[in-house]
């Protein structure tokens, strides 16, 4: 091997090492840039109105509309017509369904969304609070 392979061959081997330790830095770059984007703390930090517009917009998605009650058409015989006209054309009639499992679920589905829209806003609060008092307080 000659003088000028042997400078080639340790030029190769030095911009490969080189290669390699900035594959690591752009790596280690890449996770902590991975796990920043994966924070919810960061985007509630950085972008304070945005969070709260995005938990007030999840509370208002996930609270249940209140429903139309259902309406139904009652066939009367010549009794029931009587009975009517006799009540001042009013009438009331009730059906029970088995909703309670649907209630209970309702009410936790609008209690955690509270909850977390409460929670958001209080740190929110709490966050530009606290910067705040840094910028004014100096």
């Amino acid at each position: 091997m000659s003088m000028t392979d042997t400078q080639d061959v340790e030029r190769i081997r030095y911009r490969m090492q080189r290669i390699r330790h900035h594959m690591d830095d752009d790596v280690q770059g890449i996770v902590a840039n991975a796990k920043q984007l994966l924070d919810w703390e960061y985007y509630v930090q950085r972008y304070p109105l945005g969070s709260i517009a995005c938990v007030a917009l999840a509370g208002f998605l996930l609270v249940p509309r209140p429903r139309r009650p259902k309406l139904e058409r009652i066939y009367l015989d010549e009794d029931g017509v009587k009975e009517l006209s006799r009540h001042g054309n009013q009438i009331n009639v009730t059906t029970q369904q088995a909703e309670q499992s649907k209630s209970f679920w309702k009410s936790a589905a609008v209690m955690v969304a509270s909850l977390a829209a409460r929670s958001a806003v209080a740190y929110a609060s709490q966050k530009l609070s606290s910067r705040f008092e840094q910028k004014h307080g100096e």
